[in-house]
């Protein structure tokens, strides 16, 4: 156990009131964390699908090219993105 836990555990164990404040506040934190997490995620996840879908198909047949995509010339937009999105 580290100086903080340590510290924390001490106080705790100080008083009843103050061991319920401490755990309502690390709940809370916990829980704050996780959204956070989470939204960071979803917001990543966005920009990662606008990243194709904000480009020409000129420039998706460029990318195709670049990474060797087999069947590129014959593919529709929605097509590229997809081929690109499974080599990404």
């Amino acid at each position: 156990m580290n100086k903080p836990e340590h510290f924390l555990e001490k106080i705790k164990n100080a008083s009843p009131v103050v061991k319920e404040v401490i755990d309502s506040v690390t709940e809370i934190y916990d829980e704050a964390k996780k959204t956070l997490t989470r939204r960071a995620k979803e917001e990543f996840d966005n920009s990662e699908n606008s990243m194709y879908e904000n480009r020409t198909k000129e420039d998706l047949y460029a990318l195709a090219k670049e990474k060797d995509i087999d069947g590129r010339s014959y593919m529709s937009k929605s097509e590229l993105i997809a081929a690109l999105r499974v080599l990404h």
